[in-house]
């Protein structure tokens, strides 16, 4: 009988109890003599009882061998296959275990070989739905054709088998029931009692080993993915580290090359224009002396002697052509309702990024004016009508009404204000009935604009806020006049921009533009 201790065995005993069981009942080999028959399982846990057949098969056959008929005692013990012991396994030993393992190990000790797929489905589904206990399962097949020929000792499975076909018995198996159940409710209320106790035991095991092994797990882990992560945090380090370096150097090299190919192409001009004055005054002297117009030429050429810079100082914090030009996209819309066909000023065309963007939309009567000399000799590098010259000068030799649109991006910034009123004044003039400006200048009601970046570039003289910009342009004539703020490739009219906290000054778009049109 199995011990107290070993009743939580593991399967894997159950499974070695029946291996040693198939290996007492493999044939004899011939040559073993009858007597020395007495193998023994090696399972202590079993109750072994010397059976009374083998006795008498023991004492027949030193009886025979000594009439010399050894032979046939053999003969008779390979046959019977008899046994020295008879094993007697408890009930209990194979109730304790569950659902599928229950079936296996039921099939291996009853029937000594592994359950076939149609009969464990069968008591699989009998035991699930409850229409057969474990007792009634192992008392089936241990009495059943195969299970009677494995001279099998279950202990207790008799009386389970007896009640199981008492059970079927109509009205007296209810009563036998009723009466079995009343007789073991208290065994079955101590067996529970020890489930439940057992249980909450095993729980509490599992729940300890499980917070331990999370903690193991998590620490691992941890470990782990911090090692990963530092490993690659270094790795990856290194590596940005290295392409930018080589992306600072590669910058700073190009922009050293752009400064260099500015300067030399403002010398260049320079030189133009300063042999163009020698070659006018060995003509002229002494004859001829030079005109106001003309001394005022000689003097103005060294109004240039930073286009270079500022070209540089542009490509370095205005930002690429691309970037212009996708921001400048935004006035497209303004100026759909105008035909292809009208004249269209820029002032201050700069590197001619809104000149490009019109002439790619359609526009043929584009013109821009500079005074940087080197700017305007890029644009005419692209083949766009522009003309290096004072924007106040230009627009005085226009008669009235001769244009239909002027722009001028980050321009007005630079000028005083008589200069700029002089701009709105004069624009107004040469401006058609119906027709618009548009002036982009950054935006001082930005906080971070008004308070620095707005004094990064040196040439800038004063910002101007979006409510005196809309004033003025009012107040010299225009119609219709708006104060937008340009804000992620969006125009927002300034009048409707709340201004409750700080964050709105924060926010708010970094460039301002107006807008008006000539009655």
């Amino acid at each position: 009988m199995l011990n107290s201790e070993n009743k939580n065995s593991s399967v894997d005993q159950i499974i070695q109890k029946v291996k040693e069981e198939a290996k007492n009942r493999a044939p004899l080999n011939t040559n073993i003599e009858f007597e020395e028959y007495k193998e023994t399982p090696t399972f202590s846990t079993l109750e072994e009882k010397e059976s009374n057949l083998y006795k008498v098969a023991k004492t027949i056959g030193k009886f025979l061998k000594k009439f010399g008929l050894g032979s046939f005692v053999n003969f008779i013990k390979l046959n019977l296959n008899l046994k020295k012991y008879t094993y007697v396994y408890n009930l209990e030993d194979l109730t304790k275990f569950n659902d599928e393992e229950f079936i296996d190990n039921t099939y291996n000790i009853t029937l000594n070989r592994q359950a076939d797929d149609e009969g464990r489905a069968y008591y699989l589904e009998k035991l699930r739905n409850g229409s057969l206990s474990k007792s009634q399962i192992i008392a089936f097949l241990h009495f059943s054709k195969e299970g009677k020929e494995q001279n099998i000792n279950i202990s207790g499975v008799k009386t389970q088998y007896i009640l199981s076909k008492i059970y079927k018995i109509p009205f007296l198996g209810s009563f036998v029931k009723v009466i079995y159940y009343v007789v073991t409710l208290p065994k079955l209320v101590n067996k529970l009692n020890h489930t439940e106790n057992y249980m909450n035991r095993e729980f509490i095991k599992n729940k300890e080993q499980y917070s331990q092994l999370e903690d193991i797990l998590e620490t691992k882990v941890d470990e782990v993915v911090f090692q990963n992560l530092e490993k690659n945090f270094y790795k990856e380090n290194e590596s940005l580290n290295k392409i930018i370096k080589e992306k600072i150097d590669k910058k700073e090299f190009e922009f050293y090359l752009e400064s260099v190919n500015y300067g030399t192409k403002q010398i260049e001009l320079s030189k133009q224009n300063l042999e163009t004055l020698v070659e006018e005054a060995k003509n002229r002297l002494p004859s001829e002396v030079f005109n106001k117009e003309e001394v005022i030429s000689i003097v103005n050429e060294q109004n240039h002697n930073f286009d270079s810079l500022y070209v540089s100082f542009e490509n370095q914090f205005r930002g690429e052509n691309k970037d212009i030009k996708n921001k400048l996209k935004v006035y497209l819309p303004y100026i759909s309702n105008f035909s292809l066909d009208i004249n269209i000023l820029d002032v201050g065309c700069g590197r001619g990024e809104w000149l490009e963007l019109l002439s790619e939309n359609g526009y043929k009567n584009i013109k821009g004016i500079d005074l940087n000399q080197l700017m305007i000799s890029f644009c005419k590098d692209s083949n766009y009508n522009v003309e290096c010259i004072d924007v106040i000068t230009y627009l005085k030799s226009l008669n009235d009404e001769t244009l239909s649109i002027v722009t001028g991006f980050h321009i007005i910034e630079h000028l005083p204000f008589e200069v700029l009123m002089t701009l709105f004044s004069e624009t107004l003039r040469v401006l058609k009935k119906g027709g618009m400006i548009i002036f982009e200048t950054p935006n001082p009601r930005n906080i971070l604009v008004g308070s620095s970046d707005f004094y990064l570039d040196p040439t800038h003289i004063k910002p101007i806020h979006p409510a005196t910009l809309k004033f003025l342009a009012k107040q010299t004539g225009f119609n219709n006049v708006k104060s937008l703020i340009l804000d992620n490739e969006k125009l927002s009219d300034f009048d409707e921009l709340p201004f409750n906290d700080l964050n709105d000054y924060i926010n708010i778009g970094r460039d301002l533009v107006v807008i008006g049109y000539k009655a």
